[in-house]
């Protein structure tokens, strides 16, 4: 009746946008009646290339799709929820990106684009070696925003989906001058390389010169990611030393909800071979680095587990544990997240340690009173609940 009643001169390519508009909405009221009633789509034998063609079809702008299947090949699977699946990805490409293609092979249907991607701080990275600038801390709970500097950031992308950056950041010195010898200068060069994901990164940073390289593989389901940051030392002539991770996370589905686990090694070069006594001083380098917020760190080595289940879809449960090679000593972090509201957030969780006299997630000795006592610091248990409101 809608479609019946457009103007006769209206245009074919619109008439025929807003009919397949309709036959969405008339599709996914079905879907959610046969939710609300216990039942789900049955799988049914699909043309996938003919089907994946149509569907690209309902976008506005034209869709890349490379094939190495047959035209004829069938599949069985839930048209309707498949479709939708598709149409997600897809439309994310366009609004995040700006060139999007769609691969179909015997094994997987792949969604490329060159947007974005998930921030940083969601990718279960643990210990952020190539931000010497402002990492966050392995057991930060707020991870919207960045307490930030002054910096000027110059992004280009290139016409095969790579870009380039280029970050200085302005700091002042102890006179409240602004200085290069403590301001920081990077070149970032982001691309693609067959089905991995590259970085490099050249900078000098309060006059140390600075390189990384990360490399993001798909292994199966999982993805294996290496950063390596070699660093310059703080007098000229010291050697260079090396921040990296491994990391390798997988994302699977238990009883119908969406389950991620990761594990990550991390070596921190600044780090020392054993902790130090009461009263004694820190490492120069790493001193500094720990003042700066670069390391969090006091030795060498740790291995990150991690795992978080989606227990419905606004409550989700996460744990994780940092485990000191050196010293046997770990830090468990646990915490329960509910999205309140469309705009709201809210998170309860724990974070202790786990460790014996001497070990570096047990109290440390930071200095002695005048009475000879050695006073502590860190080691404690920590409880915590965070209400994020955004507007």
């Amino acid at each position: 009746l809608a479609i019946a009643l457009l103007p006769e001169d209206i245009d074919s390519a619109l008439a025929q946008r807003f009919e397949r508009n309709l036959e969405a909405m008339d599709t996914l009221i079905t879907d959610a009646l046969r939710f609300a009633q216990g039942t789900r789509e049955t799988a049914e034998p699909v043309a996938l290339f003919a089907y994946v063609s149509q569907v690209l079809e309902t976008f506005d702008q034209p869709i890349e799709l490379c094939s190495t299947i047959d035209d004829d090949l069938v599949v069985n699977l839930a048209p309707n929820a498949f479709s939708r699946v598709l149409a997600n990805l897809v439309g994310n490409g366009i609004k995040y990106a700006s060139t999007v293609r769609v691969t179909l092979s015997d094994t997987e249907i792949v969604v490329l684009d060159d947007g974005p991607g998930i921030p940083e701080a969601e990718r279960g990275i643990v210990f952020q070696p190539l931000d010497p600038f402002n990492p966050f801390a392995p057991t930060a709970v707020d991870r919207d925003y960045k307490n930030g500097d002054d910096l000027v950031l110059v992004e280009r992308l290139l016409p095969n989906g790579h870009d380039l950056q280029v970050l200085h950041v302005m700091r002042r010195d102890e006179r409240q001058q602004i200085r290069s010898r403590v301001s920081s200068t990077a070149a970032k060069w982001h691309g693609y390389l067959r089905n991995s994901e590259f970085e490099l990164i050249v900078a000098n940073h309060y006059d140390q010169n600075f390189v990384g390289l990360s490399v993001r593989q798909p292994v199966g389901p999982a993805v294996i990611r290496t950063d390596l940051a070699w660093r310059e030392g703080l007098v000229s002539g010291d050697r260079w030393r090396l921040l990296g991770i491994v990391n390798a996370d997988v994302a699977f589905p238990i009883r119908e909800r969406m389950a991620y686990v990761f594990a990550e090694y991390f070596h921190n070069d600044f780090g020392m071979q054993h902790l130090p006594t009461a009263g004694e001083a820190l490492p120069r380098q790493l001193q500094t680095a720990l003042l700066r917020g670069e390391v969090f760190n006091l030795m060498r080595d740790y291995l990150a587990l991690g795992a978080s289940y989606q227990w419905h879809p606004l409550v989700t449960q996460s744990l994780s544990v940092i485990n000191n090679l050196s010293d046997g000593s770990a830090l468990l972090q646990g915490q329960v997240s509910v999205d309140a509201a469309q705009n709201q957030q809210l998170q309860f969780g724990y974070i202790g340690g786990y460790a014996d006299v001497g070990d570096e997630f047990a109290p440390l000795p930071a200095a002695i009173s005048p009475q000879g006592e050695i006073l502590t610091q860190g080691g404690s248990d920590r409880y915590y609940l965070r209400w994020a409101w955004y507007f």
